[in-house]
């Protein structure tokens, strides 16, 4: 592959302009800091390239010592088409093959990208509901585990050919692997439901009595569970995965005991409308 081994060798290189987006733009473009540019000068003053793949930045390489080299992939990169992310990660398998073509000793590690079906709000007969929407995940096969990586750093040795990798993400497990995760899918759908009944609860005494203290408090108290939400969802891995070492019967736990708030909270806004209707 011709882009990668102008990467590698640090000299500019463009591909056709995209017609598909927006804006103009390469699709592939490798960027290169040079001492005959005067970014070099301005940045870093190492030679260095970066490969900006549809006018992001999704790898760098760059002078680390003598002998040695930094590579980091960016995994993350917000592409706007979902497509794109199956190109991205061949580029990312492309790059690796040729290392070991150089002679470099990586461990067990391959590049993905698939499209999975996750629990979100979606937009049905001009209201929200919870269902499902399809989402593109990239991460790292690594030594056979899943790992969701931000971005993988591999730091080569050009003359012992040696690779250190480092992976910055925690392995995990698709909610479709198993019957306990798909469980888990389930009882996750369930939370979201009852998340939105108590917002569009707290919402009907807003519209009533938007300026009282209770529909202040009620609004604080949403607020908190909210947060219990997002803090379950970043400790676990929901609604894309579940990240390995956690039981899912102790976060089905964790999600029906939130729930069970949410359905007191609803109870508590019916309640407080009806009283401050008799009060007004």
């Amino acid at each position: 592959m011709k882009l990668v081994e102008a990467f590698f060798s640090m000299n500019p290189k463009r591909t056709r302009v995209c017609k598909g987006c927006l804006y103009r733009h390469y699709v592939d473009e490798i960027v290169v800091r040079r001492p005959d540019n005067l970014l070099f000068y301005l940045e870093c003053r190492e030679p260095s390239a970066r490969w900006v793949f549809h006018g992001e930045v999704i790898a760098r390489w760059a002078r680390a010592g003598e002998a040695t080299y930094r590579l980091e992939l960016m995994l993350q990169a917000p592409l706007l088409i979902s497509d794109l992310y199956e190109a991205m990660v061949e580029r990312f398998n492309a790059i690796v093959s040729h290392l070991r073509g150089l002679g470099f000793d990586l461990p067990d590690m391959r590049f993905r990208a698939r499209r999975v079906q996750v629990v979100d709000y979606v937009g049905r007969g001009g209201r929200l509901e919870v269902g499902h929407a399809e989402l593109p995940i990239t991460y790292l096969e690594y030594e056979g585990r899943k790992v969701d990586a931000v971005f993988v750093t591999l730091l080569l040795n050009f003359e012992t050919k040696r690779a250190v990798v480092n992976a910055s993400g925690r392995a995990f497990t698709l909610l479709d692997e198993d019957v306990a995760t798909r469980h888990l899918k389930r009882v996750f759908a369930e939370v979201l439901t009852a998340n939105l009944r108590a917002w569009e609860a707290l919402e009907a005494v807003k519209k009533e009595f938007p300026n009282h203290e209770r529909a202040t408090e009620l609004t604080k108290r949403f607020e908190e569970m909210k947060l219990k939400l997002r803090d379950i969802m970043g400790e676990t891995g929901l609604p894309k995965f579940l990240y390995e070492g956690l039981r899912p019967f102790d976060v089905v736990a964790s999600l029906r005991a939130l729930q069970k708030g949410y359905e007191a909270y609803v109870d508590e806004c019916k309640k407080t409308l009806a009283e401050l209707r008799l009060l007004s």
